[in-house]
């Protein structure tokens, strides 16, 4: 009886088992088109990218890769940086929002941190560039409004 109060870790245990060993299909995926991705050695290159959740910024931008590091993030229609109203300040996003625009490099980085805690995971990719095409991930079971998907599209080498 005075091992009952570790009854709900061990369920937790079991229960994220079967979770992460279908997760850990997709790291592995993961891992693959990341070593597709670094074999190609792009440094200047863009994609057109899109995240669909609840969240703030869910349009779709074109991201300039120069040397490997984000160098601009544009309007898909305008190709003018893309900007925000703030109050009557006109700003671009990537000056406010550094964090939310990666590398592709570094999308994969974090993804193969991040999917074996989540609950579940679905990944495509082009097998021949290693680029990402779509990502979703629902990071808590039954949760709402915690999932996410980024597409990616439009991959043009400069």
């Amino acid at each position: 009886m005075k091992y009952f109060h570790y009854l709900p870790l061990l369920c937790l245990l079991i229960l994220s088992c079967d979770i992460n060993s279908s997760n850990n299909q997709v790291v592995d995926e993961l891992k693959d088109a990341q070593q597709v991705w670094l074999n190609a050695d792009l440094s200047n290159y863009e994609y057109t990218y899109q995240a669909v959740c609840f969240c703030a910024f869910t349009d779709q931008m074109i991201v300039v890769i120069q040397d490997d590091t984000v160098s601009q993030v544009l309007d898909v229609e305008t190709r003018e940086p893309y900007t925000l109203n703030q109050g009557d300040e006109e700003i671009q996003i990537l000056e406010s929002y550094p964090d939310l625009f990666h590398t592709i490099s570094q999308f994969y980085d974090r993804w193969i941190v991040e999917i074996p805690v989540s609950y579940k995971a679905k990944f495509e990719w082009d097998k021949k560039s290693g680029m990402p095409i779509k990502m979703n991930i629902d990071r808590i079971e039954n949760a709402v409004d915690d999932e996410i998907s980024y597409n990616f599209s439009g991959l043009v080498v400069n």
